[in-house]
C-alpha cells in the first residue's frame, strides 16, 4: 500500500517499507540526540568528583592533564586524558554504556558516535577514541597472549 505525502508542493508515493524506513531513521536521530544531551548533563553533573591520575594512572595529590570523573557514591563513571601524544577516553561499561542501553536500546556503533561527537565537540579531545573499560581491558588481555 502506497502513501502519498506532500512535500514543498510536490505530491510523493511512498511504500510502507519506506515510510517505515523513514521513521526508523528519525527515531535513530532523535535517539542520539537524546543519549547526548544526557551524557552531557551526566559530565556537567559530575564534574566536580574528579580525581587526579599520575602517568602511571594512579591517583595524584597534585592536578594533571589526566583524571577520572567518579558519581555521588565515589562510583568511577569516566577517565580522561588529555595527553597530547596519545589522548584517551574510557567509560564504565556498567554505568554509562549499559545504562543508555537499557533505557533507550541505542546499538553500540550508535552509542560509539555520539560519544565521539562530544569528544570532539566538548570536550576537544579530537584524537581520542572512546572505549568502555570492559572491551579495552579484553583487547588488552588478547595482545598480551
Amino acid at each position: 500500500m502506497e502513501k502519498q505525502i506532500e512535500v514543498n508542493g510536490v505530491t510523493i508515493e511512498l511504500t510502507d517499507d519506506q515510510v517505515n524506513k523513514i521513521l526508523g531513521q528519525t527515531k535513530v536521530k532523535d535517539t542520539k540526540e537524546l543519549v547526548k544531551q544526557e551524557i552531557l548533563e551526566m559530565l556537567e553533573k559530575y564534574k566536580s568528583n574528579v580525581r587526579f591520575l599520575d602517568e602511571n594512572y594512579k591517583v595524584s595529590k597534585y592536578p594533571t592533564s589526566r583524571f577520572q570523573i567518579l558519581d555521588n557514591n565515589g562510583d568511577w563513571l569516566f577517565t580522561i586524558d588529555y595527553n597530547s601524544k596519545n589522548q584517551r577516553f574510557w567509560y564504565s561499561y556498567h554505568r554509562v554504556w549499559m545504562v543508555f542501553n537499557g533505557k533507550h536500546s541505542i546499538n553500540i556503533d550508535d552509542f560509539q558516535e555520539v560519544m565521539k561527537s562530544i569528544l570532539e565537540e566538548h570536550l576537544n579531545l579530537m584524537e581520542a577514541i572512546p572505549r568502555d573499560l570492559a572491551s579495552t581491558l579484553t583487547l588488552m588481555y588478547w595482545k598480551n597472549i
